[in-house]
């Protein structure tokens, strides 16, 4: 049982003092505390180094970081340049850890939106129409 002193105030000779007694519930011998443990902020987990740790209610949980797979204990890099969408890249497509980049041929540079490729012959504030 703990004692705690909320308030106490005199004027002259009378005061007050208010005092409650908290009853803390009984642990059975050997069990856990309830507190919980940030097994993220004590880097305890075990979480893959391409994952996310989020501390939950007495136990974490990890999520693999965009651009990887998996089930947050193992992350592999997930290659956006593999696939018919070719990273949404015009010409060439380079898968890099957790991302990916876009590169244009010789004679070409790469636009404003990171995806187009420019002909030497036209301005980069020039618009680019589908036809």
């Amino acid at each position: 049982m703990h004692m705690h002193v909320i308030m106490r105030a005199s004027i002259g000779l009378v005061g007050l003092c208010l005092v409650a007694f908290v009853q803390q519930p009984a642990r059975a011998s050997g069990s856990k505390s309830t507190q919980d443990v940030d097994e993220c902020a004590e880097q305890i987990d075990n979480c893959s180094t391409d994952a996310i740790c989020q501390n939950t209610l007495k136990s974490y949980k990890c999520i693999c970081k965009s651009g990887y797979k998996g089930d947050g204990k193992h992350c592999e890099d997930l290659d956006e340049c593999a696939s018919e969408y070719n990273g949404g890249c015009v010409h060439d497509c380079i898968n890099i850890p957790g991302n990916y980049r876009c590169t244009c041929y010789d004679g070409f540079r790469l636009a404003h939106d990171g995806h187009n490729c420019l002909g030497e012959c036209v301005s980069a504030d020039d618009q680019l129409y589908d036809i």
